[in-house]
């Protein structure tokens, strides 16, 4: 079986002998150099089964080309190799014995490899002569590496892969292998040292086609940041490897039948209690044996969502959509996380996307309306906040933040109509009525927003945006004993509330109580002043 590896250098020199080594069964190696200026290219053309191919950025890292070559160069190999690997310098495709492994995907029929991916740890960066299984036997589970770095260069016709290739869309004859035994090594966290020296390396070398997309942004944190990474890692880094250099509990592990329903079972109580960790585990087990179980793929990235790593939420959610295109929940899900990590183009087409499955779906009509006006295309938000009003017209938040839009565009009759809308179908909705009330503030109907601002404090006397922003207006129409009367009712509520410690010294001053405003104000330079020192 003939292998074919294409992989990306720049001053790879620590790395670079332990990769050589480590794929020293590939049949050839194909290097892409960015203009190495340390020993690399030395130790490149020193090894016979290497190609080295220079390519010049003009001294920058920019991702576009380089994603341009992991999405063609492989092609090459097309007729020529049975498997080709597209990876970077410091990742370690890794079994206990690959090509065997290797072989028995081939005879499986399958065509891509997903590997489980880890963030390997140590102290120090590695001397060329020693081991890394050795010298790094913990590393942190990280979702975002479980990236499909091999493949049959004949049956895949598009891999597809997407900046930094920790997500493709792979086309052609498509069939996943996965192995509860099958690591992508990930060796960048060598010591924090060697982290942040090369940290600062890629930051100098960022192209502006990097920071417009906004590529490769914790190249540029604080160290005091990469410390905190750093540690965390650490805390979350577990034994991967035995003193023997086998992947840990393996021999137990491949033991135990998978049974699909208890394992899943299982991570849905764990997922109940709380013990999110262990639903992880467990879903992991799953896709470890198949990876294409729709319902596991699901729940991981509930959890994952859950526990703040979107991202990787996202990556389980891109494959399950892959898998059920159909599903227009899975669409939504997507869509919801893409917006919360600012990606507009996979939100609005995930939204979209639920939306012609299913037109009257309530919560991604708001969701893609929420979406428009995030992504500063507020206009086209205002036809689906109306449908989801039409949807469900007994809900607060398509009303809300339709009145909002409204406003934010100065239409403020038609957002108007809104509040009345609004209050029609809930007539003792203080926040309708708070917001009505703002509204017509700005119209300048003085006399309604007050009797507004007034009927949502007989249903909810102690709210204290209602008492502040009463207040607020009334003491712009001169009203001063009254204004003073909501502002101190407020405090009264919040005494640590410096925005109605502000509005209260102001109103006093206006009324001659000097001593009063004075201590008030010097109550909120103090406040600030430890603010700042703390």
């Amino acid at each position: 079986m003939k292998i074919h590896l294409y992989t990306l250098c720049w001053n790879e020199e620590v790395i670079l002998p332990h990769f050589l080594q480590h794929y020293s069964f590939v049949d050839r190696i194909v290097v892409f150099d960015n203009q190495s200026d340390d020993s690399s290219l030395e130790i490149l053309k020193s090894t016979p089964k290497v190609e080295v191919r220079s390519f010049d950025t003009g001294g920058k890292q920019h991702t576009g080309k380089l994603d341009r070559i992991r999405n063609q160069a492989w092609k090459e190999s097309k007729g020529q190799a049975d498997l080709v690997i597209v990876c970077d310098m410091d990742e370690f495709l890794y079994h206990p014995n690959l090509p065997d492994l290797l072989e028995a995907m081939k005879t499986s029929g399958a065509t891509v490899l997903k590997p489980q991916g880890y963030e390997m740890l140590g102290e120090r960066p590695p001397k060329a002569n020693e081991d890394l299984v050795a010298l790094y036997p913990k590393g942190a589970r990280t979702y975002s590496f479980d990236k499909c770095v091999l493949f049959d260069p004949n049956a895949i016709e598009e891999i597809g892969y997407q900046p930094g290739s920790h997500v493709c869309e792979p086309k052609g004859r498509v069939h996943l292998f996965r192995r509860p035994d099958l690591f992508l090594l990930h060796y960048r966290h060598l010591g924090e040292g060697y982290v942040r020296q090369r940290y600062e390396a890629c930051a100098e070398r960022s192209s502006e086609f990097n920071k417009r997309r906004h590529l490769g942004t914790h190249y540029f944190e604080s160290g005091k940041k990469t410390h905190q990474r750093f540690e965390k890692m650490k805390q979350e880094a577990r034994e991967v490897f035995t003193q023997e250099g086998q992947p840990l509990g393996l021999e137990a592990l491949m033991q135990v039948p998978l049974d699909f329903d208890q394992s899943l079972q299982g991570a849905k109580k764990a997922l109940k209690e709380g013990e999110l960790n262990l639903a992880v585990e467990k879903l992991e087990y799953i896709l470890s044996y198949d990876p294409v179980q729709l319902e596991a793929l699901t729940n991981l990235s509930v959890i994952l969502n859950k526990t703040g790593q979107s991202m990787n939420a996202g990556y389980a959610l891109k494959q399950a959509v892959a898998l059920e295109p159909g599903r227009a929940d899975l669409w939504f899900n997507l869509g919801e996380i893409a917006a919360g990590l600012n990606s507009e183009k996979v939100a609005m087409d995930s939204y979209r996307q639920a939306l012609l499955l299913r037109p009257d779906f309530y919560r991604a009509n708001l969701g893609l309306a929420g979406a428009c006006v995030k992504f500063k295309q507020a206009e086209a938000a205002i036809p689906h906040f109306r449908k989801a009003i039409e949807l469900q017209p007994g809900k607060s938040e398509a009303y809300r933040a339709l009145a909002v839009v409204l406003a934010r565009l100065k239409r403020y009759k038609v957002a108007a109509g809104v509040y009345q809308s609004w209050l029609e179908w809930d007539g003792e909705n203080v926040s309708a009525l708070n917001g009505y009330g703002l509204l017509l503030k700005t119209l300048g109907r003085t006399d309604q927003a007050v009797k507004k601002f007034e009927q949502a404090l007989e249903i909810s006397p102690n709210s204290i945006a209602v008492l502040n922003n009463l207040g607020t207006l009334l003491h712009l129409e001169g009203r001063l004993d009254e204004a003073l009367a909501y502002f101190r009712r407020a405090l009264k509520l919040d005494p640590a509330n410096n925005l109605l410690k502000t509005h209260l010294a102001h109103t006093l001053l206006e009324l001659g109580e000097v001593d009063e405003a004075a201590t008030l104000n010097q109550a909120l330079v103090d406040g600030r002043s430890r603010d700042a020192s703390g």
